[in-house]
């Protein structure tokens, strides 16, 4: 059996040798066969040779033109499909035919579109806020100068002349912030009003003040007085007040914690917080009925002898001690805050320079303005003493690190006997005890 199967491997081994001979070998290696019924013609060079033979091409039904299977081979034309039509059958596509899906579909730029619409309505309403502010404080100052001028001998400082000369303008001090400096009157250092109106040149900020959290365009005025009495109190909005309160150190420190209610001075829905009930002695009958006319719009009135401006962080300064009087009006009416308003201040600074505490109360005010006059001294000398300490210790630092920075071994050792001596004689300073005198 194994016998018979490898002389059927010799054999199919064979057989293939034989099929693959002419692919394997060389052409030059087969011995050509000359056939002997054939006969070859002899073509003589100088012979003309008609072309008209070779142009006229083979007839149709000629032998050649007939293709049978057998001269095909199937393995060679594998990838071409069977059901293949010819180009006869071939269909012209019509456009319209041809799915939509299947068309090139044009670039959409919605959201270009969309953030340049949102670009051009910022430019657009930044400049519609900044005209619209810049006019509300035109027509506010255009009527309140002629009352200011009449009041303070500077309205408005230039500060580009070297002797003092009014500009007669408001300061754009931003977008939404506008403001002028007068001076020039009895009792008065000086008056700063200032107009922050509402960010109408911001599209979010206008939109927060608007729907969000309605606010209004405010009148600040401060005066910067020359002498007022040791007090310190505060009346406008509960609101208002509680902020104040919470912000400012001077109303903290010396006016009392509880808010209470400003009924007894006319002022309904209105709130005050004073060092003492005597703070408010200032508002007598007529301005009591002057406040209560403007008490809609009065946000706050802030009268303090020792104002520093609002909280600051710890490590900076404050402001300097000064004596203000703070008012804050809701600007619904420009006319009425450049008239009423405004005169309604003039008024109460006037009589506020004017207004004396009583006995009792002056000693109480005074008292606790040396109280806290004291506790500042501490706190100054406190930290002076800590800067002094800190600088102290930098020095020995210092001092320590040249000793060790030193190459020669004689001065090192100098250095070192002085840097202990020294801290010796310190600490001997320290534990030495005081000496008390007795009588």
């Amino acid at each position: 059996m194994k016998l018979a199967s490898f002389l059927f491997f010799l054999f199919a081994f064979a057989y293939a040798q034989d099929d693959f001979a002419a692919f394997n070998g060389d052409e030059d290696d087969v011995p050509a066969t000359v056939d002997e019924e054939a006969v070859i013609e002899e073509i003589d060079d100088d012979e003309p040779v008609d072309f008209n033979e070779f142009s006229e091409g083979v007839d149709v039904g000629h032998e050649m033109m007939d293709r049978t299977d057998e001269e095909l081979d199937p393995d060679e034309f594998e990838n071409i499909p069977t059901n293949s039509k010819p180009s006869d059958d071939l269909k012209v596509i019509n456009v319209n035919e041809v799915p939509k899906n299947a068309r090139p579909v044009k670039p959409v730029y919605t959201i270009e579109y969309g953030l340049s619409a949102i670009i051009v309505i910022y430019i657009v309403n930044y400049v519609y806020g900044r005209l619209t502010n810049g006019t509300i404080a035109t027509d506010w100052f255009g009527t309140a100068q002629p009352f200011l001028e009449s009041q303070f001998a500077l309205v408005g400082d230039d500060r580009m002349q070297k002797e003092p000369v009014s500009s007669l303008q408001m300061t754009r001090d931003a977008d939404h912030v506008f403001s002028i400096w007068c001076s020039g009157r009895m009792n008065v250092d000086g008056l700063l009003a200032t107009l922050r109106l509402n960010k109408r040149q911001d599209a979010m900020s206008a939109i927060y003040s608007t729907y969000i959290q309605p606010t209004s365009d405010r009148m600040i005025l401060k005066f910067t007085m020359e002498k007022i009495e040791p007090l310190c109190f505060v009346v406008g909005k509960s609101s208002t007040v509680k902020e104040v309160f919470e912000n400012y150190p001077d109303v903290g420190t010396f006016c009392a914690d509880k808010i209470r209610s400003a009924d007894k001075l006319g002022l309904s829905n209105m709130s005050y917080v004073a060092e003492t009930v005597d703070s408010l002695s200032v508002f007598d009958k007529k301005m009591c009925n002057l406040f209560a006319s403007a008490k809609d719009s009065l946000i706050s009135l802030h009268v303090s002898d020792s104002f520093v401006g609002p909280r600051v962080p710890d490590g900076e300064e404050s402001e300097p001690i000064s004596k203000v009087c703070i008012f804050v009006f809701d600007m619904k009416d420009v006319q009425q805050n450049a008239t009423q308003f405004l005169k309604l201040a003039v008024y109460f600074v006037d009589q506020l320079a004017k207004f004396s505490l009583g006995k009792e109360a002056y000693e109480k005010h005074k008292k606790r303005r040396a109280k806290q006059a004291e506790a500042q001294d501490r706190i100054r000398h406190q930290e002076r003493q800590e800067e002094l300490a800190r600088k102290k210790e930098e020095t020995r630092r210092e001092e320590y690190k040249k000793m060790f920075e030193e190459q020669d071994p004689e001065k090192q050792k100098k250095l070192e006997y002085d840097l202990n001596k020294r801290d010796l004689k310190r600490q001997q300073r320290k534990q030495k005890p005081r000496m008390s005198f007795r009588t």
